[in-house]
């Protein structure tokens, strides 16, 4: 069962519908921006702090009744959150300067009001991060050379080719497998080598320097399949597996655990670093996803330690790609091991499951 986290009525449309002037129509509850017509705003912040180095998370829930409230000079109360993200980083291992996150109170918060009030207004405050009530700031291990730089969003972080001499390497595909696993979220690889194509089949005595209509076999261009390959199918027709010369396509997914494989057939990235690298951008957005929808519902605050993951996976997943060539696999990480599916058919169909790539590699279909 889901823990429960602190609600407050919503108040934009004050948790109830708006009847609007006189002769419109009734109010539609979706078109609420703040809670989407469900009346009811989580009155929860999480922060949370990741180590893609290493796989360290850390994370602090922020909720009404516990927090550590300062006075402003000038008059007026707030919460500053900022050092509090700052152990979160120094306990994940993480270097970097936090930026400045400050939680104020409404004006007429104070310290002697009843506790049932205070608490009223601290949820109110909370409740108005409802845009980002998931905050994840990313880092890397600390380096003499790199200790001032700022603790934030990955696309700052993201150690890029060719940096200077003790500079972060670039993020890889085992950097997210590691953030995945310390964020606890499923990291999602879907490949295809080839597509399959209806062809005749090889005339008697053809080489493999000829296609399947006894031809030059072509020579392709970059992005385009070219053959490679014969086959049958079940009813015995011939078909062509055209594979791209460069190798496999690829897209990459940051998802809840619980959330069903997309069954997603045809993915574009030429290569596993184009394919981080289309994730990256849109980072945030796997976050917010993974935000409950139901407000009463807390967001989970990720704690784990330092992970070892085995080497880079691409060569292995390239082969896995390569043993069911001609259709589209995904391979999900999680903390709870690896599976593979197999997609097709408007279906993802789990094949195989085991503790982690390389016991996949082995694992016979179930």
């Amino acid at each position: 069962m889901s823990a429960a986290a602190p609600v407050i009525t919503c108040p934009v449309c004050s948790g109830r519908p708006d009847p609007g002037p006189v002769g419109a129509g009734p109010f539609e509850p979706d078109g609420c921006p703040a809670c989407a017509g469900r009346g009811r705003l989580r009155a929860q912040l999480v922060l949370t702090v990741a180590n893609i180095d290493t796989g360290a998370v850390r994370s602090a829930v922020v909720e009404p009744g516990r927090l550590d409230v300062r006075p402003v000079p000038g008059g007026g109360w707030r919460v500053a959150l900022t050092a509090r993200i700052g152990e979160l980083a120094e306990a994940a291992g993480v270097a970097g300067t936090p930026d400045e996150l400050t939680l104020r109170l409404p004006a007429d918060w104070d310290p002697e009001l009843p506790a049932d009030r205070r608490y009223d207004l601290e949820a109110r405050a909370v409740a108005e991060c409802w845009r980002e009530p998931w905050r994840v700031a990313i880092g890397r291990s600390g380096a003499p050379n790199h200790a001032g730089r700022r603790l934030g969003r990955f696309g700052l972080l993201a150690g890029q080719a060719g940096g200077r001499p003790g500079a972060p390497g670039p993020l890889t595909l085992a950097t997210l497998v590691r953030l995945a696993h310390g964020l606890d979220l499923a990291l999602l690889v879907t490949l295809r080598d080839g597509v399959p194509v209806p062809a005749p089949s090889r005339p008697a005595g053809a080489s493999k320097s000829t296609d399947l209509n006894g031809g030059p076999a072509p020579v392709g261009l970059p992005g385009l399949p070219v053959g490679r390959e014969a086959r049958t199918t079940t009813t015995g027709a011939p078909v062509a597996v055209l594979r791209w010369p460069d190798g496999p396509r690829w897209e990459l997914r940051l998802l809840s655990p619980a959330a069903p494989v997309p069954v997603d057939e045809f993915p574009t990235a030429a290569g596993p670093r184009a394919a981080v690298a289309a994730l990256i951008d849109v980072l945030d957005l796997a976050f917010a996803e993974r935000v409950p929808v139901d407000p009463h519902v807390a967001i989970p605050a990720p704690d784990h330690d330092p992970v070892a993951v085995p080497g880079d996976p691409v060569p292995e997943l390239i082969r896995l790609a390569a043993r069911h060539a001609g259709r589209a696999i995904t391979v999900r990480f999680t903390r709870a091991g690896c599976e593979l599916y197999l997609l097709g058919a408007g279906r993802a169909r789990r094949s195989v499951q085991a503790a982690d790539l390389p016991a996949l590699m082995v694992a016979r279909p179930s």
